[in-house]
C-alpha cells in the first residue's frame, strides 16, 4: 500500500543484501553464544561456577565496548568515504570468525575464555554500521518499517533457528555414538561455515552502497 516505502527497502539491492547478511551472521553469532557455556563444560570439564564467574561479568563489558567502538569507528569511516561503515562490519565480522576458529580449536581452556570474550567484542561491533547503513537508505519516514524487517530477519534466521539447529546436529551426532564434546564442537564449527558464506552478501552491499545512496532521492 506504500509504494514508496516498498521500493526503497525491495527495490534496493544494498538493503536487501544487508538483510540476509545481517541474518546469517545471526544464525551463527547466536548459535555460537549459545552453546559456548556449556561446550566449554563438556569438552573442557569446567564448572558452572567457574564459567560464569570467568565469563558473566566480561560478556557484558567486551558487549558494551564492542557495540560503542563499532559505532564510533563507522563514523569515522563514513566521514572517509560512503563505503566506511560497511568497511568497519567487514573487519568485525573477519576477525570474529578468526576468533571463533581460534575458540573451537583451543588447546586450554585459558585461550578458549580470551577467545570467547574477543568474539563478542567483535561481534558487537557489526550492529551499528549495519543498521545505520540501512536508516541511511531509507527516508525518515519509512525508517521503523525497514528496521523492523531487519529485527525480523535476524530474529527468523539467527535467534530462532541457529541454537536450534546447531543442538539438533549436535544431539544427532552423540545418538551416533560422538563424544558430546566432540560433538558439539563440530556441530559449532559447521556454524561457522554459515557465517562465512553471510561475508558473500556483505561484499555484495559493499559494491552496491555507493550506487544506492546516490540514487536515494530518486528512487
Amino acid at each position: 500500500r506504500d509504494p514508496v516505502c516498498f521500493d526503497l527497502i525491495f527495490r534496493c539491492k544494498t538493503v536487501l543484501y544487508l538483510y540476509v547478511f545481517f541474518g546469517l551472521t545471526s544464525f551463527a553469532s547466536t548459535a555460537i553464544g549459545f552453546w559456548t557455556i556449556p561446550w566449554l563444560q563438556r569438552y573442557f570439564g569446567v564448572s558452572a561456577t567457574e564459567v560464569g564467574t570467568v565469563l558473566g561479568l566480561s560478556y557484558a563489558v567486551a558487549g558494551l565496548i564492542g557495540v560503542v567502538l563499532g559505532g564510533v569507528l563507522a563514523d569515522r569511516l563514513r566521514a572517509r568515504g560512503q563505503r566506511g561503515k560497511l568497511y568497519v562490519a567487514l573487519s568485525a565480522i573477519l576477525l570474529w570468525l578468526l576468533a571463533n576458529v581460534l575458540l573451537l580449536w583451543a588447546g586450554n581452556v585459558f585461550v578458549a575464555y580470551a577467545a570467547t570474550i574477543a568474539g563478542v567484542l567483535l561481534g558487537g561491533m557489526l550492529a551499528a554500521p549495519v543498521s545505520s547503513t540501512i536508516n541511511d537508505l531509507m527516508l525518515p519516514r519509512t525508517r521503523a518499517i525497514a528496521m523492523a524487517l531487519f529485527i525480523l530477519f535476524m530474529n527468523l534466521l539467527g535467534f530462532s533457528l541457529g541454537p536450534y539447529c546447531v543442538g539438533l546436529l549436535s544431539d544427532s551426532l552423540t545418538a551416533a555414538g560422538t563424544d558430546s564434546g566432540e560433538a558439539l564442537r563440530y556441530s559449532m564449527q559447521l556454524a561457522l561455515i554459515v557465517s562465512g558464506v553471510s561475508i558473500g552478501f556483505l561484499l555484495l552491499a559493499i559494491k552496491h552502497i555507493v550506487a544506492d545512496e546516490d540514487s536515494l532521492l530518486d528512487r
